[in-house]
């Protein structure tokens, strides 16, 4: 299992993230503290807190995810 921290900034990156997420043949859920949602999901991609670094967890590989999860991990230091 992989876990990354990721920060989506806004709606877009939401719609690009789920999008992605999607392409991948093995499960992918997103966590904010105790809320976990499939990653694959808009509505519940949606109902994330934006304002906080959120929680990757998945097994397998993707080369546009982890791509897509690297952009998204620029300075989250500074952030969390």
């Amino acid at each position: 299992m992989k876990e990354r921290k990721i920060r989506l900034q806004s709606v877009e990156d939401a719609k690009n993230f789920v999008k992605v997420a999607t392409h991948c043949d093995f499960d992918v859920d997103l966590y904010a503290n105790s809320i976990v949602v499939d990653a694959k999901s808009i509505l519940g991609v949606m109902c994330m807190d934006f304002r906080h670094v959120l929680t990757v967890r998945y097994n397998g590989e993707n080369k546009e995810f982890e791509t897509f999860l690297n952009n998204h991990m620029k300075d989250i230091e500074k952030i969390a």
